[in-house]
């Protein structure tokens, strides 16, 4: 019998109205409604769980940590009626929460002894469901692994395997997120797995793939442009939302988006885009909560031309001898916020927080140092390439996959 025909048999053997909750409070099955029914009951049936309040409430009396059945009194101020509780225990550890009303009169020792009994039953087809659902789990996230890494033919294979099981609607046009922080290595592997379970639940009605990766959590979600499913920074708000409720390192958390794609096997693709996307941030101190590849620009030029082998002394070579000078630090931030700002000196002193006079100085002794004038325009644009180039450089120096 299946859970659901389980807890059928028990409300009706008992003569009780039954319904159980997984190990998470959420409402797992329910027998059909009788005449006695309560708030606690319909609100679980509608919203498939009872609410915080009543899940505080039943705590403070311990009854999730009681190994035997339990009366519960009823709770007028939660709208609920007394019932019996039944901890469903599988041999691996995994619990489950079975709740009869005890309404209009409190069960008999020996129908509480016979619901003992057939919870034994509920829970050993519970522990076949938890390992049914683990295996396929593994399997889409195996399948997933290999779409955004393997091989070309591999990742044809996988994409027919994942349409074919249903984990994903393939059927328009697709987008890889890529969800971390600022510092990847402050996240474990726990972090990241309690993560992808909240970001499942919270964008269940997109049916996403997803993947723990070393660096944070990759998503595939179905992106018809905002007509079908949510525009993209609606996705991200969803994404960055369902994250930081566990707070932690990941209490603020940072999207790196990638191009759409019309095809499951391209996700790849996207995924790569937003894993250089989140790269180019890294390197470039971009802000925001979220990165997008389709918004960079010069920037993927930039990273293209590092991946290539092109570096900042190719552009100009006197970079190192700016760095020498005892005040090497502030000249070079002079310098990019000149650039920064288009060369407005008015601009410039005011993100640096000095006289114009001051921007004017440090200017001067730039081009005497590198023997250039910043009003040529090839030398303008070599010495701009070559400390763009430098920040990708000084990137990759502490991750060396930054410019891949």
């Amino acid at each position: 019998m299946t859970v659901s025909q389980l807890v059928n048999l028990i409300a009706r053997e008992l003569g009780r109205p039954a319904l159980l909750e997984d190990g998470r409070y959420r409402v797992v099955a329910f027998s059909p409604q009788s005449e006695v029914i309560d708030e606690v009951r319909r609100r679980s049936i509608l919203e498939h769980h009872a609410g915080p309040g009543v899940h505080s409430w039943l705590a403070g009396l311990g009854v999730y940590r009681s190994e035997e059945a339990m009366h519960v009194p009823r709770n007028p101020g939660l709208g609920m009626l007394q019932r019996l509780y039944v901890p469903i225990r599988t041999q691996d550890g995994a619990r489950a929460h079975l709740w009869l009303i005890e309404e209009p009169d409190a069960m008999s020792p020996e129908e509480v002894a016979r619901a003992g009994e057939l919870a034994v039953r509920l829970a050993e087809e519970w522990a076949r469901v938890l390992s049914l659902r683990d295996d396929e789990s593994a399997r889409r996230a195996e399948r997933t692994r290999v779409l955004l890494m393997g091989e070309a033919r591999e990742r044809l294979l996988a994409a027919d395997e994942l349409v074919a099981s249903g984990d994903i609607d393939a059927s328009g046009a697709l987008r890889a997120y890529l969800l971390t922080t600022r510092d990847p290595g402050a996240l474990s592997r726990e972090d990241l797995e309690a993560a992808e379970r909240r970001i499942r639940r919270a964008l269940a009605d997109l049916g996403p793939l997803t993947l723990v990766t070393a660096g944070g959590v990759v998503l595939i979600v179905p992106d018809d442009g905002g007509r079908l499913h949510p525009a993209v920074d609606a996705v991200v708000e969803r994404l960055r939302s369902a994250a930081a409720r566990g707070g932690g390192p990941l209490g603020d958390p940072l999207v790196a988006i990638g191009g759409a794609v019309v095809h499951l096997p391209d996700s790849a693709r996207s995924h790569r885009e937003a894993q250089r996307a989140l790269a180019i941030a890294t390197a470039f101190r971009l802000r925001g909560p979220a990165v997008a590849w389709d918004e960079l620009g010069v920037y993927r030029g930039l990273q293209s031309a590092a991946a290539l082998g092109v570096r900042s002394a190719d552009f100009s070579t006197g970079l190192a001898s700016l760095l020498d000078e005892r005040d090497g630090d502030v000249l070079l931030e002079t310098l990019e916020a000149y650039f920064r700002h288009g060369g407005r000196l008015r601009d410039v002193a005011g993100r640096l927080n000095v006289h114009r006079a001051t921007v004017y100085h440090r200017l001067a002794r730039v081009e005497r140092i590198l023997g250039i004038d910043l009003h040529d325009g090839l030398e303008h644009l070599g010495l701009h390439l070559a400390l763009l180039l430098r920040r990708i450089e000084v990137a990759a120096a502490i991750e060396p996959n930054l410019t891949a």
